[in-house]
């Protein structure tokens, strides 16, 4: 074992699908060399984009999956410093379930 904490994911097609196309559509992936913070977020949130659209490419009714601790934090920190008045309300409410599961397995 790596010693890093992980978090347990049991979801749905769909719920995957508006994870993927909510970080697509809400994060700026540029890189700032000059900001560390912006290039940890990079990081994290590249890698969480990745391990999620290995998932989608199984095509399931549902999915059960482990993420880094540290990835699904930094999309919680994501969530709630981004713009979401573009985003249709039941996906929020989707990604605001995302958010509880990750809040939760995080205490």
């Amino acid at each position: 074992m790596d010693g890093q904490m992980k978090v347990q994911f049991k979801i749905s097609r769909n719920q995957l699908i508006i994870w993927i196309g909510f970080l697509i559509a809400t994060w700026d992936s540029e890189i700032r060399p000059d900001d560390i913070a912006k290039r940890i977020d990079f990081l994290l949130l590249s890698s969480l984009l990745h391990k999620l659209k290995l998932q989608s490419v199984l095509i399931k009714d549902r999915y059960s999956f482990k993420l880094d601790a540290a990835d699904a934090l930094a999309f919680v920190k994501h969530a709630q410093n981004c713009n979401t008045s573009q985003i249709h309300a039941v996906d929020h409410i989707l990604i605001n379930e995302l958010i509880g599961i990750i809040d939760q397995k995080t205490k």
